[in-house]
C-alpha cells in the first residue's frame, strides 16, 4: 500500500514520545494515474493520443536511427457514422485500433491521430520495410468483418508513409510527408498504401 508516513517528536510532562502519522495514499495515486491516463492516452481506443506519439517520435528522430510514419485513415468513415450512428462507429473505431495495434511490431508506438486517423511511428524501420508493412496491415484489414450491432461492417484503409535519418528532421516535417502520402493514396481511388520519398 502506498503511504505518506511522517514521524515527529513530541515532548510533554517531561516524557518524549514519537508521534506517526499514515496517510494512505492509494486514491490520490489512482487520481494522478487517471489524470495521466487522460492526458496522453484516447478515452476510446486506450492508444497514446497525438501529444504522446509526438513526444515518442521527437525522441526518436533525436536518435537519428532510421524512423518511419505511418499516417492511417478509414475510408469513408464518415458513411458509417451516418448510416449506423456514432456508437456504431465508435465499435468500429476500437476494432480498427486493435487490428493496428496487432499488425504492429512491438517496438512500433500505434496511436490515434484524431476522428478516424492513426499513426504507427516505426523505430528502426526502412522506407521499404515500413511500405511492406503497412501493406500487410491493409490487407488484414481488408480482410475484416467488422460485427457492430446487427451490422456486418468491412472496413478498408488508406496508409502514407515516410521517413527519415536526418537528426534534424523536426517532427512536423516528417508528418508532413506521411500526410501528403495519405491524401496521394486516397486521391488514387483509397484503400491503397502510398509512400512519399525523401
Amino acid at each position: 500500500i502506498p503511504a505518506d508516513v511522517s514521524v515527529s517528536r513530541v515532548s510533554s510532562d517531561g516524557e518524549t514520545f514519537a508521534h506517526v502519522c499514515i496517510d494512505d495514499l492509494r486514491e490520490r495515486r489512482a487520481a494522478e494515474q487517471r489524470i495521466r491516463q487522460l492526458l496522453q492516452y484516447d478515452e476510446l481506443t486506450g492508444l497514446p493520443n497525438r501529444q504522446l506519439l509526438f513526444e515518442r517520435l521527437g525522441a526518436m528522430l533525436q536518435s537519428s536511427a532510421p524512423t518511419a510514419v505511418l499516417v492511417l485513415e478509414l475510408d469513408r468513415f464518415k458513411r458509417i457514422n451516418d448510416a449506423h450512428g456514432h456508437a456504431v462507429g465508435d465499435q468500429v473505431l476500437e476494432h480498427v485500433a486493435s487490428v493496428i495495434a496487432a499488425q504492429a511490431r512491438q517496438a512500433d508506438s500505434v496511436g490515434r491521430y484524431g476522428g478516424d486517423e492513426f499513426i504507427i511511428v516505426a523505430p528502426q524501420s526502412t522506407l521499404a520495410g515500413a511500405a511492406q508493412a503497412a501493406e500487410r496491415l491493409r490487407l488484414a484489414m481488408e480482410a475484416e468483418h467488422i460485427h457492430a450491432r446487427a451490422s456486418n461492417l468491412r472496413v478498408t484503409l488508406s496508409i502514407g508513409v515516410a521517413s527519415t535519418t536526418s537528426e534534424d528532421v523536426a517532427v512536423a516535417d516528417v508528418l508532413a510527408r506521411a500526410d501528403r502520402a495519405l491524401y496521394k493514396a486516397k486521391a488514387r481511388g483509397r484503400n491503397r498504401v502510398q509512400v512519399m520519398e525523401g
